[in-house]
């Protein structure tokens, strides 16, 4: 009884060293590596701003072919989020915090009881190509108490661990950004546009439901045009007022020929011409996004300020052209 009593105070006694010895351990780790790739950094930036591209680099999602992956939110960018359930790596989320076009990302991960940890992915050009940083900054006190100390004596080890797995995934992406073609330079021109007559309808819905929804609210505003004998004067277009991927709010229009009639949501009226910047997006309707940061970089570089929303005219009609790749949409800022 005497034996095991002691055994019980020292075990005790050792679990009360381990605790104060963990108070003198580092509570902060960073983990960073470093590859340089032969692609260009808006090819490679966007292996890692379209989260579904994860699927062909990550060495996590490599470690369980049976991972169940749930995407939401915007496809690329700020506010895209996965969540995956894993067997082997149980379960969590990865959500982009920040993203600036072929400079930076930033991304939270969320391991749910075990706290989350925060990464950041550089683009530096180089004369070789394009010099990728992985970086991982975790710190111990953001930990639920019951994980703090065996936290603080796996820090120890993260670099080296972890490190395996960041040398791994950037060697993937090596692998995958070497093999694809160059990424489109896109050319931003500045022009005016004219005054138009338009009919318009105005309403909110979510990244997901925006495809459908466009293609509703032209039906109906092409079978307004045929009843008062109207005729499209250009392509249909979208003004967003406001983007967030929950809720974006914008304007469904199709340029006309003459006034129209305001009927219940379809309002007729004249959207005011005047100096734009424009781009040209050829390519699928979810690449857009590339483009759209091609020309934040350009309103940023040139001192461009932006009066008002921007548009997308949807030149190509893909009831006509069944290869995406064809697809040109141009995009206008109003300056």
């Amino acid at each position: 009884m005497k034996l095991l009593k002691k055994l019980g105070l020292g075990f005790l006694g050792l679990i009360a060293l381990l605790i104060a010895v963990s108070f003198l351990l580092p509570g902060k780790v960073r983990v960073e590596r470093s590859l340089i790739m032969k692609a260009n950094a808006e090819t490679t930036f966007e292996q890692v701003n379209n989260l579904k591209n994860w699927e062909k680099w990550s060495p996590w999602h490599q470690m369980d072919s049976n991972m169940q992956l749930t995407y939401e939110g915007p496809q690329a960018g700020q506010g895209a989020k996965y969540s995956w359930i894993s067997e082997e790596l149980g379960n969590g989320s990865l959500t982009i915090a920040e993203s600036k076009s072929s400079q930076n990302i930033k991304t939270a991960m969320d391991f749910g009881d075990m706290g989350t940890s925060f990464a950041e992915y550089k683009f530096e050009p180089v004369s070789e190509g394009t010099k990728v940083t992985w970086i991982m900054d975790s710190d111990s006190k953001d930990m639920p108490w019951q994980f703090y100390v065996p936290s603080k004596y796996m820090n120890l080890f993260m670099d080296d661990m972890l490190g395996k797995d960041f040398e791994k995934g950037l060697n993937n992406l090596k692998e995958v950004v070497e093999k694809m073609p160059a990424a489109p330079a896109f050319a931003v021109v500045e022009k005016a546009v004219p005054t138009v007559q338009v009919l318009s309808i105005k309403t909110v819905c979510s990244q997901e439901e925006l495809s459908d929804k466009l293609g509703e609210l032209y039906g109906r505003m092409v079978a307004e045009m045929q009843k008062n004998k109207l005729e499209f004067a250009g392509h249909p277009s979208a003004i967003y007022h406001k983007y967030d991927p929950k809720a974006i709010e914008f304007e469904a229009i199709i340029p006309v020929n003459k006034a129209g009639k305001t009927n219940g949501e379809i309002v007729a009226k004249k959207v005011k011409g005047g100096p734009v910047a424009m781009i040209s997006h050829y390519g699928p309707y979810e690449g857009t996004y590339n483009a759209h940061m091609a020309m934040d970089k350009w309103l940023q570089e040139n001192n461009k300020q932006v009066k008002g929303a921007p548009w997308e005219v949807y030149v190509t009609d893909p009831g006509k052209e069944k290869d995406p790749a064809k697809w040109l949409t141009e995009i206008y800022y109003p300056l």
